[in-house]
């Protein structure tokens, strides 16, 4: 009797362990809680004395690059001013430019944190960049996480370059469906409208300002 019992708490033990371990390789670990500053553009923000560069997407980096208002504007209005989760990448640390390469969440409502990386790629807003020098596999993204699902610990990493690729051209956002049970909240259905519009009013500035200089 007293050898089933132990086998049982071994068996538990492994179990625990071999969760904590596939929760750490999708790469749901929380390692730090700060708050947004100001966002640089579609994929890059400032938190208190340090910058975040979102792992594995890229986003325009300049306003004379088409799509960057709308890859900045809905960044901004998932992050801008708000407490975020930063899973840390523990291979690389930051890229070449000395910025925190992470993927970002914020809390979506009382039992899910938004994949703010993989919402980006879903409103096409910014372009999936799997690179290799990092802990990160973004086929494995979730878009929600459940805050149990989520382990809260400070971990730290090396330090490595990391290169950065091409913009993508402009082009209308894509709503974002909620977690099983849940529907979308109006911020970001307001989001989706806001940035079709903005869409639209580049695309008209576009063609008058081609029609101005070839008279």
């Amino acid at each position: 009797m007293m050898f089933m019992k132990g086998m049982r708490s071994l068996f538990l033990v492994f179990i625990i362990v071999l969760g904590i371990k596939s929760m750490m390789v999708n790469g749901w670990e929380i390692n730090e809680t700060t708050s947004v500053t100001i966002i640089i553009d579609g994929d890059t923000f400032y938190i208190p004395n340090d910058r975040v560069r979102l792992a594995d997407i890229d986003a325009p980096e300049n306003g004379t690059e088409p799509g960057f208002s709308i890859a900045k504007y809905a960044l901004a209005n998932m992050v801008g001013g708000q407490t975020v989760y930063l899973d840390t990448d523990q291979q690389s640390g930051r890229d070449q430019y000395g910025r925190l390469v992470a993927v970002v969440y914020v809390k979506y409502n009382s039992t899910h944190y938004l994949n703010v990386n993989k919402a980006l790629l879903i409103q096409k807003v910014a372009v999936e960049m799997d690179y290799t020098n990092n802990e990160f596999s973004p086929a494995s993204w979730a878009l929600y996480v459940r805050y149990a699902n989520a382990s809260s610990q400070i971990i730290t990493g090396p330090r490595g370059p990391q290169g950065i690729q091409g913009a993508q051209g402009p082009q209308g956002i894509q709503g974002i469906q909620g977690p099983p049970g849940e529907s979308a909240p109006t911020s970001l259905l307001y989001l989706a409208l806001g940035v079709s519009v903005l869409s639209l009013i580049v695309a008209i500035a576009t063609v008058v300002n081609q029609r101005l200089n070839s008279i």
